[in-house]
């Protein structure tokens, strides 16, 4: 039986193969057609040299079209930047590598600013609404028409650009970035005045509304007060921490201040993070006192009669000048955020997220990456005919080698957040925050329930010999043993703090767990014996992997990851990721070793902890990559993430071979690393993708897909 959504082979792009499994049917029973998308060919991999950072690695060089790419709807990554026109009637928020440009009103994608090679971490609207600029993690500064047409780019920092702001007459830029320096540029694109006097990364700068003073703050907790021409005015001194953010109100009177630092309180009382009123010639003003977070950033209402602040304490508060809190939003994780100029609305970005709050009703907004869509753990069937994967959605979803869907085991009731196959590749063993663990076949027959921990099972883990199953209760700090059968073994207890990761040795005999207090510990698993503890200071032990001759172990966690030998001896220690490293894999072979980072990224390395390459610099995780692992063969890799993405890696070349991932309501669409959809529902992929086309002169064109597929049929046959 083959399932053709009505209407969408008529225009699907390609070789489209749906496994009835994906609706409930047999994994087996697989029907692959080919059907007309102008071409009628499959699409090959295209120009790597060509390629438009996103989804796609290797977009296929089709009729009708020159440079394309895919982008979801939904951000899949941490949004860190809003700003709202003059007019309030488009705003532009960060995107990954990208700016999007969308309507507050619908939120439907406008144009998408595509040029910057890192993060963008700033965005900003000229005066009059004509261009943009942004500035990124790549150190540059860039210019754009507000219809996307790429103008300049502004080049001198010697760090990433943190922050951005238009002088009042539109004729300059001031720039501020890590390497401490404050630019200011002039629209043309030359370059003019810069002042070093911070000592440290700058976090944000503010233009006065008469053009005649700058303000700065960064991570020396000083607010700094310049004019254009280089003069020096006031020092604004007195919060605890960095200073994320300054602004001027709107007459030019008052400057605002915000720090990720707390400041101590009378008689006692818990410090709280602050946002602080100054004079123009740097008095200190009122001070707004509630938060219990770093303050992330702040803006001014359009009159100056009140201030609203974003914090990593979940409140979104208003303030007036006096530094009374006069009203408050519950739940809002604001990275940035920015105040309309005639009132009406606001506009505030977060983790995976973008609202445009209109005053006085109900706000709207993009819906909310979904943190069921977190994929947590991924891992490749000892067979390698599955890769299975498990995340907060509570399923186990497999998926063949080759990238097209298989069944969904489990649902709510299970409860399931990680899984490990059997050796022998039939069984699955599933944890989560039910409390149990539970068996399951391959074909989706739940098996026996294995109880005994008292909170979320976070790790399973099973035996090379399969005799075994390990699992870890997060707080009940036990590793629990279980026989082939499920009958409970030894229950290895002692530890200090909560159980993160557990991995066994080659020969079944030796079990490693780690904690969240920087240790991994050594057990003997046929009585549950103690045997040895590495100290190593990892901070959160996320992530251990015993190699496959059980001389060494990889251990990750906070920071840098480490080798030791099995015998307790610390080899090395591997900096590369600028985070934690979430997970860690030997290769079967033993030639290699793969690692997750909270940092995006996927790295290879040798198996004596030398770096060999990243996986995806462009078109990779979004979000931090959770868990990898390896196919039998040690051809390729498999990583899984927070942006609810499943990528597969071909080693040698580097070269992405299908992704996977979520769009809305827990569907799922896979595509090829040409582009084609290997799988998908057809309203999904219509509304939670937008194909991007290059114009000749650099803008974008935003297309659904529908749209991308008839002008490739155009241009197929002209």
């Amino acid at each position: 039986m083959c399932l053709r959504p009505a209407g969408f082979c008529k225009r699907v792009t390609l070789l489209l193969v749906v496994f009835t499994s994906l609706f409930g049917g047999d994994p087996a029973d697989i029907c692959a057609e080919e059907v007309a998308d102008g071409t009628g060919k499959i699409w090959q991999p295209g120009d790597a040299s060509r390629v438009l950072p996103g989804v796609i690695p290797f977009p296929a060089e089709l009729p009708g079209v020159g440079r394309w790419q895919v982008i979801r709807v939904v951000p899949r990554c941490y949004v860190t930047s809003v700003a709202l026109n003059p007019g309030g009637t488009r705003f532009a928020h960060t995107d990954g590598n990208y700016v999007r440009i969308a309507d507050p009103e619908t939120y439907e994608i406008q144009n998408v600013l595509v040029g910057h090679t890192d993060l963008v971490k700033a965005v900003a609207w000229s005066p009059d609404g004509k261009q943009l600029a942004t500035a990124g993690a790549d150190r540059t500064v860039r210019l754009w028409s507000a219809e996307g047409v790429p103008e300049r780019v502004l080049e001198g920092h010697q760090g990433q650009v943190n922050c951005l702001s238009w002088s009042p007459d539109g004729k300059q830029i001031a720039s501020a970035s890590n390497d401490g320096a404050v630019r200011i540029w002039h629209a043309t694109g030359t370059a003019g005045l810069v002042f070093t006097q911070h000592k440290s990364a700058v976090r944000s700068v503010d233009w006065s509304s008469d053009g005649k003073w700058l303000a700065s703050g960064g991570d020396d907790k000083i607010v700094r007060v310049w004019s254009p021409a280089g003069k020096t005015g006031p020092l604004c001194e007195g919060h605890y921490g960095p200073i994320s953010a300054v602004a001027w109100s709107p007459d030019g009177r008052q400057l605002a201040s915000a720090s990720i630092g707390s400041t101590p309180t009378e008689d006692g009382e818990k410090r709280v993070a602050t946002v602080r009123f100054w004079s123009a010639d740097g008095k200190p003003g009122s001070l707004c006192r509630g938060h219990a977070g770093a303050v992330t950033d702040i803006a001014w209402s359009p009159d100056g009669r009140h201030i609203i602040s974003t914090c990593e304490d979940r409140m979104m508060r208003f303030w007036n000048t006096n530094g009374q809190e006069v009203a408050k939003i519950f739940n809002v994780v604001g990275h940035s955020v920015d105040w309309s100029q005639d009132g009406s609305k606001i506009a505030v970005v977060g983790t995976f997220w973008v609202t445009v709050y209109p005053i006085n009703r109900l706000p709207g907004g993009l819906p909310a990456f979904n943190p069921r869509h977190f994929i947590e753990k991924v891992e490749w069937s000892p067979t390698g005919e599955w890769i299975a994967s498990a995340g907060r959605d509570h399923t186990i979803r497999l998926w063949r080698s080759d990238g097209t869907p298989g069944r969904i085991i489990g649902g709510e009731k299970s409860r399931t957040q990680t899984m490990g196959w059997r050796p022998d590749g039939k069984t699955l063993a599933a944890g989560g925050v039910g409390h149990v663990v539970k068996l399951w076949s391959v074909d989706g027959t739940p098996g026996r329930e294995l109880s005994g921990h008292d909170n979320e099972v976070n790790a399973v883990a099973w035996s090379p010999d399969g005799q075994w199953l390990a699992s870890s209760g997060l707080d009940d700090k036990t590793v629990r043993l279980w026989d082939a059968q499920g009958e409970p073994g030894p229950v290895l207890e002692g530890f200090a703090e909560k159980v993160l990761s557990i991995a066994w040795s080659p020969d079944s005999k030796q079990l490693a767990s780690g904690g969240s207090d920087g240790s991994v510990t050594l057990w003997e698993t046929e009585d549950g014996a103690f045997l040895d503890v590495l100290e190593g200071g990892h901070g959160d032990v996320d992530t251990i992997s015993w190699s496959p001759d059980g001389a060494k172990i990889a251990v990750g966690g906070d920071g840098a990851w480490s080798l030791w030998s099995s015998d307790g001896e610390k080899l090395s220690e591997q900096p590369g990721h600028v985070d934690a490293v979430m997970g860690l894999a030997f290769s079967p072979n033993g030639k290699f070793i793969v690692s997750a980072g909270w940092d995006n990224s996927v790295r290879l390395w040798s198996a004596d902890g030398k770096l060999i390459r990243s996986f995806g610099s462009f078109s990779g995780h979004t979000a931090p990559a959770y868990a990898v692992s390896w196919s039998p063969d040690s051809t390729q890799v498999v990583s899984c993430g927070r942006d609810g993405a499943i990528h597969t890696w071909n080693v040698e070349s580097g070269m992405q071979n299908w992704s996977a991932f979520y769009l809305q309501d827990d569907t799922m669409v896979t595509l090829s690393s040409a582009g084609q959809i290997l799988a998908g529902e057809e309203k999904a992929v219509e509304t939670g993708l937008r194909c991007l086309v290059e114009k000749p002169n650099g803008a974008m064109e935003v297309l659904k897909y529908s749209e991308f597929l008839d002008r490739i049929k155009i241009g197929a046959a002209e």
